[in-house]
């Protein structure tokens, strides 16, 4: 039995012993399968730290390559704008730094537990993780370059000019951008670019003006057209005009007074300085403009490399030429459809091959066949591009000869005595189109007209004049300034007004390197040409002598060979010259109709016998030293353009008489009246201020002013509302309303009302203005119906009203609308009673229809801009919107003055305490108002402490937006902007902290990151 047990017992062993030996096989062979694993997670655990490092490495590639392409955005934003896969890009860099974030948040953790031994299997996981993640990163930032962020901007829609539509080809872009690119490194100061005559500086230039000023990315941009042989102070000048700066009255204005005060305006500035056209080397230290300003910049634009390599350029290339393409291209939009019919297609492109690729040439020949549909004259324009006349072997001139020979041909010919006349100012001179018109109408050029008003001859040949500036403009033999009212002539036309025709036989201006003829009919001298020139010419045939702008200018030198007896000339032109006296030989001038002498400071009398000038009908002696108005000039029967100066102290000459009445009266003939009272110099003098001394005199020059019959220019200060009124009431040229003009009985005037203060300046640049009120009202108390009515009589003809200090008037209605229906500017400025612009009480009157500018300032209770019913047209031309200091005006625009005014294009609002909204939102306007601005172009919100909304809770549209400027308006949360609408938009001018605090989404604050210029 204990046998049997003892087996029994055995075999159970032995089947635990089979058993655990089932069992333990296994284990042991997964044991040996697992150990390698065991050792792969504890390598990946050890190298934790070390995948750590190689995902923050990754991750910084990418983050640098991210700022470096945002930072290349930044400088070619002008030129570039952004792709949608950068977009997506950025959010995808936006995305990995989010994971990046978690697996750092793992890491630290992770470090707080590795002392775990159990622990390893999530810092392996941890660690494999962190080595994939760099691995993506990797190639995440690969994946993307500055190519492929940045793609070429689509052109601007074109504006009003005409370098506008020019933009669109490559040759302007091109040349552009490299310009742009360049101003964009740091290292870049000074950049010049030269080209022959014709190729086109001037518009890339006006491109390059208005791109640089749309980018933000300066704080100034100043252009100067330098004319020839302009010295350094005339570039000061302009420089001082374009940054508002005035010396101080009486502050002495040398050279180096002058520059510092430019230096001091630039100096931490960004600024750019455009000099267009230089002809030689120009010391910019002269004009204030210093290497230490770090943060300015200046381009040059030359027809000579060599101006370029004297003046030290860091940088400097020849501009590219027009390819055939964009000729052809050009050559179409200017010509109209007939270059696009069948049977004038091949002629086009001869055409355009024989103007060589100047795009004056271009302009001026595609002007000449514009909208001409018979092929006969296509083919015949060809044939006489092709057949030059010209005697010399003309080389790289061929083509511009040829085209001038075509224009040129097809004037009349008073109309090209007209053009050639203009070839006396000097090489690339801007040139001011009344006295250019004055000298056509003194050489008789322009021919007369009946009319019904014999007396208005001056108006008449200001008509006529205009009509002939318009043909040269139309015919490319002209070309418009940017300052209004001026024009210049394109280098290659006038150098073959001085070779061909007429030219030849009529024109002397040595300066230029002209032939010299034997018997000149016109002549233009500057001061170092005198002495070499005036002894080789015969002055017996000369009718014109421009002698301007010769500082040194002695008449001594000319007297015996100018004033003598049976002289022809009829134009004598010796403004902003050093001369101290007139000979009295000038009496023998009998034929002279036209004698300048503006600007003479050291010009202290006229000689008695100018009275003796009988042909005279043009006499110009404003800002001279003459202490009074000569009693001679009463003499002077037959003058039809005076102009004056009166209150002044100029040179060394002290006014002591002030007797200038009785003196207009005698002139029955005077159409065009200036008296130059200067409201800016109010120094006290002999201890009466100069205002004063007119105000004495005042009323009986406008008595006397009043019985001229055929007066229709007038520029004069009337110093009350009472003055004016006498004048309104008596003149007989004002009330001839029977007349050929109609109700227009004035072709221009500038008249100034009430006590002078320092104020508002408007930018006239736009408007011409012919016809200006400007009412300083700080004094006007008494009879206030009786103001209302004699202002209202001249806003009748006026365009541009200045309405300074009224303290009474709460709104322009009681103007009466009806008479401020031609105004195009407006300005109001210091009238704290005012509280709206147009009251209206009738549906059917459409207030201020053709008023192209408006600008509020200073009026402390003003509440809205228009109350009440009025016609639809209403602001209709509205382009020009200016708030300031208006501290009660809560919202800025209605939904329905929105409606009103679609054309507006420039709004800035700023300083304004209370306002709250840009654009109101009432009940009236329904459930869904879409408020849409489709051609603003600038918007600026300045100090606006309080504004909440642009427009609460609407977007707003505004397709045409180019710049915004938002300052200290903190409380703004929002853009008034989509994406959708806004893709012509260049810059975002604000604070960074503001940007940083609006509420905008990821990709919409990515969109317009690369618009952002932080003030």
């Amino acid at each position: 039995m204990l046998y049997k047990n003892l087996l029994l017992l055995i075999c159970r062993m032995g089947e635990i012993v089979w058993l655990l030996s089932a069992i333990c096989t296994p284990i042991t062979n997964c044991g040996l399968k697992i150990c390698p694993f065991i050792k792969q997670e504890r390598d990946h655990a050890k190298k934790l730290d070390e995948n750590r490092r190689r995902l923050r490495r990754a991750a910084e590639r990418l983050s640098a390559r991210k700022d470096d392409i945002e930072h290349e955005i930044m400088n070619k934003r002008i030129t570039k704008t952004t792709t949608r896969e950068w977009e997506a890009w950025v959010n995808g860099v936006e995305e990995i730094g989010e994971e990046v974030k978690i697996l750092e948040a793992k890491y630290r953790k992770s470090r707080r537990f590795h002392y775990i031994t159990c622990a390893f299997q999530s810092r392996a996981k941890l660690s494999r993780d962190m080595e994939t993640k760099a691995e993506e990163i990797d190639s995440f930032t690969n994946q993307m370059s500055s190519d492929k962020a940045m793609v070429d901007r689509e052109p601007v829609a074109p504006a009003s000019h005409s370098f506008r539509k020019k933009e669109e080809l490559s040759w302007v872009k091109n040349n552009v951008d490299r310009i742009l690119d360049s101003l964009g490194q740091e290292k870049m100061k000074k950049i010049g670019v030269f080209a022959f005559a014709g190729m086109g500086k001037s518009t890339i230039f006006e491109s390059l003006y208005d791109r640089s000023r749309e980018s933000g990315l300066f704080h100034h941009v100043i252009f100067v057209k330098v004319e020839e042989n302009d010295r350094e102070e005339k570039i000061r000048q302009s420089i001082l005009e374009q940054l508002n700066l005035k010396l101080n009255v009486g502050e002495i204005r040398t050279a180096h007074r002058i520059a510092h005060t430019i230096s001091t305006a630039l100096h931490n500035r960004k600024y750019l300085l455009m000099l267009d056209q230089v002809s030689e080397e120009i010391d910019l230290k002269e004009l204030g403009i210093y290497d230490s300003h770090s943060d300015g910049k200046v381009v040059v634009a030359t027809r000579y490399k060599s101006v370029c390599d004297n003046m030290n350029m860091d940088d400097s290339w020849e501009l590219e030429h027009m390819s055939e393409r964009d000729a052809l291209v050009l050559f179409r939009q200017i010509a109209g459809e007939a270059a696009d019919y069948e049977r004038n297609k091949h002629e086009a492109k001869r055409i355009v091959k024989e103007c060589g690729g100047m795009p004056l040439l271009i302009n001026a020949v595609a002007t000449y066949l514009k909208s001409e549909e018979n092929d006969e004259v296509w083919s015949d324009c060809l044939w006489k591009l092709q057949s030059s006349t010209y005697d010399d072997d003309l080389g790289p001139f061929s083509e511009s000869y040829n085209v001038f020979k075509l224009v040129y041909d097809r004037l009349n010919d008073y109309r090209k005595k007209c053009f050639l006349y203009g070839a006396l100012y000097p090489l690339d001179h801007q040139i001011y189109e009344d006295h250019l018109i004055e000298c056509w109408r003194a050489e008789q050029f322009i021919p007369a007209t009946e009319g019904s008003n014999t007396g208005q001859v001056f108006r008449r040949a200001r008509h006529e004049g205009h009509a002939t500036i318009r043909c040269l403009i139309n015919a490319c033999l002209l070309k418009r300034c940017r300052k209004v009212k001026y024009v210049t002539i394109p280098y290659l036309f006038r150098n073959w007004a001085l070779k061909t025709g007429e030219g030849v036989s009529s024109l002397v201006i040595p300066s230029n390197g002209m032939g010299m003829c034997q018997d000149p009919k016109w002549i233009s001298l500057k001061c170092n040409d005198l002495s070499s020139s005036l002894p080789r010419v015969s002055y017996h045939m000369v009718t014109t002598l421009f002698l301007q702008r010769n500082e040194g200018l002695d008449l001594e030198q000319i007297r015996d060979h100018i004033f003598v007896l049976k002289s022809r000339l009829r134009v004598l032109d010796l403004g902003y010259t050093g001369i101290k006296s007139l000979p009295s030989s000038i009496s023998n001038l009998i034929n002279l109709k036209a004698l300048y002498l503006n600007n003479c400071s050291e010009l202290g009398e006229l000689p008695a016998k100018i009275k003796k000038l009988k042909s005279i009908e043009i006499l110009d002696i404003c800002q001279t030293g003459i202490s009074h108005w000569p009693d001679e000039i009463g003499d002077m029967t037959g003058l039809r353009c005076l102009r004056v100066s009166f209150v002044r102290n100029v040179g060394n000459h002290h006014h002591n008489e002030v007797q200038p009445w009785k003196i207009i009266a005698r002139l029955p003939s005077l159409e065009e009246l200036t008296i130059v009272v200067d409201e800016v110099y109010q120094n006290q003098w002999n201890g009466i201020f100069l205002d004063e001394k007119w105000n004495n005199v005042a009323q009986e020059i406008a008595e006397e002013v009043a019985k001229l019959k055929f007066l229709t220019t007038l520029h004069i200060y009337f110093p009350s509302v009472k003055c004016l009124d006498a004048f309104i009431r008596e003149s007989k040229s004002w009330n001839e309303k029977d007349g050929q003009w109609g109700e227009k009985t004035f072709r221009s005037f500038k008249i100034t009302v009430g006590s002078f203060s320092r104020h508002y300046e408007i930018d006239m640049n736009e408007h011409k203005a012919e016809r200006h009120l400007k009412f300083f009202a700080y004094n006007e108390l008494s009879d206030f119906h009786g103001s209302l009515s004699t202002i209202s009589e001249v806003l009748k003809q006026a365009c541009t009203f200045e309405l300074i200090g009224h303290k009474t008037i709460e709104d322009l209605s009681g103007f009466g609308i009806n008479n401020m229906a031609g105004l195009k500017v407006c300005a109001i400025k210091d009238c704290n009673q005012m509280k709206t612009i147009i009251s209206g009480n009738n549906e059917e009157d459409a207030a201020l229809k053709e008023l192209k500018q408006l600008h509020l300032i200073n009026l402390s209770k003003l509440t809205s801009i228009c109350e009440g019913l009025m016609g639809e047209e209403s602001f209709a031309s509205l382009t020009t919107l200016i708030i300031s200091n208006c501290h009660e005006l809560s919202v800025i625009l209605s939904i329905k003055m929105i409606q009103r005014i679609t054309l507006l294009e420039h709004l800035r609002v700023e300083n304004c305490s209370k306002t709250t909204d840009i654009i109101g939102v009432s009940e009236q306007d329904g459930n869904n108002p879409t408020p849409s601005l489709p051609r603003l172009k600038s918007l600026q919100l300045v100090n606006l402490s309080i504004l909440q909304n642009f427009c609460q809770n609407v977007t707003l549209n505004g397709p045409s937006l180019r710049a915004m400027e938002i300052d200290q308006c903190w409380m703004l949360q929002n853009l008034p902007l989509s994406l959708n609408n806004t893709e012509n938009l260049r810059l975002i001018k604000c604070h960074e902290s503001w940007w940083n605090q609006l509420n905008l989404e990821p990709h919409t604050r990515s969109r317009y990151q690369a618009f952002c210029h932080f003030i």
